[in-house]
C-alpha cells in the first residue's frame, strides 16, 4: 500500500508536470506570430512534452496506477423529477412535429407525382381516342 501511494504522487506530480507544459505549448502555438514569442523555445516545450507523456505512459503502465481511471467520477444529474419529464416531453414533441412535417412533405410529392402520372395517362388516352378517329 505504501509503494502504491508513492506511485501515486508520482504520477500526479507527472500529470501536473504535463499540465504546465502543454499549457506554454498552447500559449507558443496561440501566440507563434507574436515578435516576443520564440519558435525554438515553442517547438523545445512541445518536444519536453512529447518525452514526459511518453515517461508518464511508462510511469503507468509499470506502476500500476496506470490500472486505476484518471477521469472523476460523473457528477450526478441535480435536476427532479419532473425538470427530466418536462425536457423529455418538449423532446419528443419536438420529434413528433419535425416527422409529421416530413410526412406532409411527403404527401405533397406523392400528390404532385401522381397528378403528374394522371395527366400523363390522361393526354395518352386522348392522344389514342385521336388517333383513332383519324384512321377512319
Amino acid at each position: 500500500p505504501e509503494v502504491f501511494k508513492q506511485n501515486i504522487q508520482i504520477i500526479q506530480n507527472l500529470v501536473s508536470r504535463i499540465q504546465v507544459l502543454t499549457r506554454g505549448a498552447i500559449a507558443g502555438i496561440e501566440q507563434a506570430y507574436h515578435q516576443d514569442v520564440n519558435p525554438v523555445q515553442t517547438a523545445t516545450l512541445i518536444e519536453t512534452l512529447k518525452r514526459s507523456l511518453l515517461e508518464l505512459v511508462e510511469a503507468l503502465r509499470t506502476s500500476g496506477v496506470g490500472a486505476l481511471p484518471l477521469e472523476p467520477p460523473p457528477v450526478p444529474d441535480t435536476r427532479t423529477e419532473e425538470q427530466l419529464l418536462a425536457e423529455a416531453s418538449r423532446t419528443v414533441q419536438a420529434l413528433y412535429e419535425r416527422q409529421r412535417r416530413i410526412q406532409e412533405g411527403a404527401g405533397v410529392v406523392a400528390n404532385l407525382l401522381g397528378a403528374a402520372e394522371l395527366q400523363q395517362q390522361q393526354a395518352g388516352s386522348s392522344q389514342g381516342s385521336q388517333g383513332a378517329g383519324a384512321r377512319r
